[in-house]
């Protein structure tokens, strides 16, 4: 799945630009209730202003500190170290870039670095569910012994059950087995028949949800 399908396009964005003042940034963050919004200079991604970094500079200042503070630009204290993917990257290189950096989203740029989007963990979140078929027919765990040919035997199994995938995932559990667990959605008007059919293939059902 392309990050396209779950991209949060730029003209749907609260956006900010580097010489915008931490007094505006701090309004429109707080207004739109965000942690941190995406900054641009011009139409450049350069990085981001989490809510916490103008908190943390507020804590240790006094009257007059804090109305130059605020009167001062976001530029210097902008998270810039936030890695970019580009639209034709694929959902899981986003979700990856989640589960190793801590980042508050992960913008997506055109070739030459201008902002086409974001996406968020609740998208990545979202994008998944849809493709795991979440809430969709009945949820079957199944075990398959990891041989040639067996995947094709099940869904060959399935399609003579006249039952119709609505997805399917193969989990690879960390066992000294060499048994794959594949999850998968099925549309069937007979689970009873299908779970005979499968038996009779040798296919051990782990879960089965409806």
């Amino acid at each position: 799945m392309y990050i396209t399908s779950v991209l949060l396009g730029r003209e749907n964005l609260t956006i900010l630009q580097k010489d915008d003042s931490v007094k505006k940034a701090k309004k429109v963050i707080e207004d739109g209730g965000f942690l941190s919004l995406p900054v641009l200079d011009g139409d450049k991604f350069v990085g981001a202003i989490p809510i916490y970094n103008i908190y943390k500079q507020l804590i240790d200042k006094d009257k007059g500190e804090e109305e130059e503070f605020l009167n001062s630009t976001i530029e210097n204290y902008i998270q810039e170290n936030i890695p970019k993917i580009s639209s034709t990257s694929l959902i899981e290189d986003a979700a990856e870039l989640f589960g190793r950096k801590n980042i508050p989203f992960v913008p997506v740029i055109d070739e030459e670095e201008r902002l086409e989007g974001i996406i968020t963990q609740k998208a990545i979140f979202n994008g998944f569910s849809r493709l795991l078929g979440y809430k969709r027919g009945t949820r079957i765990v199944i075990n398959v012994p990891e041989m040639k040919g067996k995947l094709s035997d099940l869904t060959n199994a399935i399609r003579k059950s006249n039952s119709n995938i609505i997805s399917l995932v193969v989990y690879d559990p960390d066992t000294p087995l060499n048994v794959k667990q594949v999850i998968i959605r099925v549309e069937t008007d007979n689970i009873d028949a299908l779970k005979q059919r499968l038996s009779k293939r040798g296919f051990s059902i782990r879960e089965l949800n409806k």
